[in-house]
């Protein structure tokens, strides 16, 4: 019997709330159609509410140690937690990190096509938006958890510079292609599409612009 009922089964609780919504969250990465038609487009954003709520009330509540003492009756020791003195406490992830989160599960799918080379299908908003947005709000929150505890796993220095780098590398590549993609139907004869056009519109006013902002910034 727990010591402090309230306590140890509202922990209990959280514990399956958190669960039974990651049951949801995870069954619409296999079908989200399916998932959509059964418990509604705001059943799911429930879900991934309700996850949310759960992460952030673990991260200011330890729901690990009071389980184990109501339940189980062991008392956690200073040596299961990292040295919390030298980590920034209740912090998310980087931006890099958050933005990667999102857009490679956004484009997971598409690349997947490519890779297997299977007919292009449509693409979704579930497949967009609502995945992405799961990776990147469960991450943070499990991230905050881990370093408002003092946890062990934070993101350090060199960490963001390789996301720096990739991200360069990425964005070198990307342009890469687009003209790639110019000379290609340069040799061909054929139309280039319109889309062709704007991403390099975009990808030539985006690289002025950090160019532009980043020179102001260090001239101020």
């Amino acid at each position: 019997m727990p010591n402090t009922p309230l306590r140890a089964y509202g922990a209990l609780l959280v514990l399956v709330a958190a669960i039974a919504s990651g049951i949801v969250i995870a069954a619409g990465f296999v079908a989200i159609e399916f998932v959509l038609e059964t418990i509604t487009v705001w059943g799911y954003i429930g879900a991934v509410g309700v996850m949310v709520v759960c992460g952030f009330i673990g991260a200011f509540v330890d729901l690990r140690g009071i389980l184990e003492r109501e339940f189980v009756g062991k008392d956690r020791t200073e040596s299961d937690a990292a040295d919390s003195s030298d980590v920034p406490t209740g912090s998310f992830l980087p931006l890099q990190y958050s933005l990667l989160l999102f857009l490679i599960p956004a484009l997971a799918g598409p690349a997947l096509e490519v890779v297997i080379g299977s007919v292009p299908a449509d693409p979704s908003l579930g497949s967009l938006l609502i995945h992405p947005t799961v990776f990147v709000v469960i991450f943070n929150g499990v991230y905050y958890g881990r370093t408002r505890r003092g946890a062990g796993g934070v993101v350090d220095e060199r960490d963001v510079r390789n996301l720096d780098l990739s991200l360069v590398v990425t964005g070198a590549v990307l342009l890469g292609s687009i003209v790639g993609l110019y000379g290609w139907y340069a040799i061909s004869g054929g139309t280039v599409p319109r889309e062709i056009d704007v991403l390099a519109a975009i990808a030539v006013v985006t690289v002025l612009t950090v160019l532009g902002a980043t020179e102001i910034r260090q001239r101020i």
